[in-house]
């Protein structure tokens, strides 16, 4: 009971900072009103279609844009008190108790503008009030998880791209069977050549060429990495077109000299020198 205890305050004193930037809460503005509204729609909690209402105001609005005034109530509350009385940064529990607060205020409103005369004032406020606790705090929480799962993904999509200036892309490769045999630095592939039903993968490490062997096909090898610095130029090649220091025209064909390859010299048939020009521009006018 008392590690609960314990566990719970330290979840009630977490920072929240879902929706401390004007878009998150304009964002939970829009969503609110139009789940709320869709929540009138089709479900009709509480039989609401059938309030009597009093009001002018409430009978010129209609009962099915109360999504609309509750989503008010909230730019009321994110986008003019929070600024006012600088409620810029909260913990979960102090969250909730915002929260509870706009609540009330919506259920004082819908009130005000919605609620029937004809019953007595306390019995007209409950029944009002959990209408309005309903539609605001489905609605509400459906938002809040989208605006998490949509600032989720872009904080992933962001670090994705900062750890990827920050260190060498990887790549791994694997067999025939989809079982991971090496990751390596895509930088130091200089290239892949096919023997029989393996790929010999060549690469640069620690000052030294090595090669490793992987049981698939070459084509299954493209298919699979399909990085932008590597290019087929062969039925038989994969180049690292990042490693190629020469290329010779020797009559009408072409061929490749690569870093670390001094010795070799690397084709390029026709089935695929259209392909390998279109990615590397030093081909134009060899």
């Amino acid at each position: 009971m008392r590690l609960t205890l314990l566990h719970l305050k330290e979840i009630l004193s977490r920072e929240f900072n879902l929706l401390d930037d004007t878009r998150s809460k304009v964002l939970l503005i829009s969503l609110s009103a139009f789940f709320a509204t869709a929540f009138i729609l089709v479900y009709d909690p509480l039989g609401i279609s059938s309030f009597k209402i009093n009001t002018q105001l409430g009978n010129a609005l209609t009962i099915y844009s109360a999504g609309i005034v509750g989503a008010s109530t909230l730019i009321l509350t994110q986008i003019i008190l929070r600024p006012l009385f600088n409620l810029r940064a909260f913990k979960v529990g102090s969250y909730l108790l915002w929260t509870s607060f706009e609540c009330a205020l919506i259920c004082i409103i819908i009130f005000l503008v919605f609620g029937e005369r004809g019953l007595p004032l306390w019995d007209e406020f409950m029944l009002t009030s959990r209408f309005a606790i309903i539609l605001a705090l489905v609605p509400y929480t459906i938002s809040c998880l989208m605006i998490a799962l949509f600032k989720d993904k872009k904080e992933g999509v962001l670090t994705s791209q900062k750890e990827r200036l920050l260190s060498p892309e990887l790549i791994t490769l694997s067999d025939e069977n989809d079982k991971s045999v090496i990751t390596l630095k895509a930088d130091s592939i200089i290239f892949m050549k096919a023997a029989d039903n393996y790929v010999e993968v060549y690469y640069y490490d620690q000052n030294e060429v090595h090669k490793k062997l992987i049981r698939t096909r070459l084509k299954q090898m493209e298919q699979k990495i399909e990085h932008v610095d590597l290019v087929r130029t062969h039925r038989s090649y994969i180049v690292n077109q990042q490693k190629i220091r020469i290329v010779n025209r020797i009559g009408s064909k072409l061929e490749l000299r690569m870093e670390h390859m001094k010795e070799m010299a690397f084709p390029i048939s026709a089935t695929y020198r259209h392909q390998f020009e279109a990615k590397v521009p030093v081909l134009e006018g060899v």
